[in-house]
Parts: C-alpha cells; structure tokens; sequence
C-alpha cells in the first residue's frame, strides 16, 4: 500500500518514507501544508456600516451607532486681557459649551507688570456623565507666582 501518495516518487522514495525518523518530519509539514490552504481558503470580509445599520452573519450581529465620546464641546473664544498700545489681545478666555452646559477657561492670576498669565483655569468635560469638572486656583503664590492649591468641582 502507497505511504502518502509516494509511487509516483523515484525508485528509493518509498524505503525512505517508511522510516521513522522521516514519517516525523513529513507529517508535521503535510499538517502545516493542509492548515495553510484551509487558512487561505478563507479570506477576511470587509463591511461598512452607516450609522444605524445592522449586519448579521450566525450568531453574530454588529451595528453601528455613534462612539461614545461624540458629543464634544463648542469652544468659542473672546479677549480677556487687552493691550490698548498694541492693539493686541494678550489673553485669550475659551467658553466650552454642549447643549445648555458652559464652562469657562480664563486667566485667573494674570501679572499686569510681565502681561502674563500665571494660573489659567481648567475645564474638562466628561461625555459619559455629561458634565463639565472646573478646576480653578484655590491657594496663589503671589511671590512665587505659581498656584498651591487646586479645586475642582462637577458643573452641572
């Protein structure tokens, strides 16, 4: 009886397929052969969805609706410090707003001497809970000029 498809191989072939040592290595390379063309056989699919569609294919169904963080700010800025010799804006506050929320980024410690600002206060909104964390300055360094203590609190 042929051994793995081998009379078609020279005179020799068949004593050398029924050694032991060469069984172990041919077997292991057939499996490999034959997993590769199962492997290559299938290809990947590719599917777009629109919002709001579905796909199913067995047990598996996928549908597209909005990330999770979609819903991101409106950011509108205006001047805060002006410089009336330059005709310049030296600061810039940034009002965040979604829906009927707003908070409001600003120079909290600005130095008039350097026009510098040496504390901006901080927004941060959180589109799972739906709401804005403000952070300002609660404690300034007046003479180090840098900001000791920080609060931050939920705006609803």
């Amino acid at each position: 009886m042929p051994v793995l498809g081998l009379e078609s191989f020279p005179t020799g072939w068949h004593s050398l397929a029924m050694k032991p040592s060469l069984r172990i290595t041919i077997i292991p390379l057939l499996a490999a052969a034959l997993s590769f063309g199962v492997v290559a056989s299938s290809q990947a699919q590719t599917v777009i969805l629109q919002e709001g569609e579905s796909w199913q294919r067995g047990d598996v169904r996928v549908w597209c609706g909005p990330p999770p963080s979609s819903v991101r700010p409106i950011v509108i800025t205006e001047c805060q410090f002006w410089d009336d010799f330059d005709n310049a804006c030296l600061f810039e506050r940034r009002i965040h707003r979604v829906g009927g929320q707003e908070c409001v980024e600003e120079c909290q410690h600005w130095d008039d001497f350097s026009n510098t600002c040496n504390f901006e206060t901080r927004c941060d909104y959180h589109a799972d809970q739906h709401v804005f964390v403000h952070t300002r300055c609660e404690q300034f360094d007046d003479f180090a000029r840098t900001c000791q203590r920080e609060r931050a609190r939920v705006l609803r």
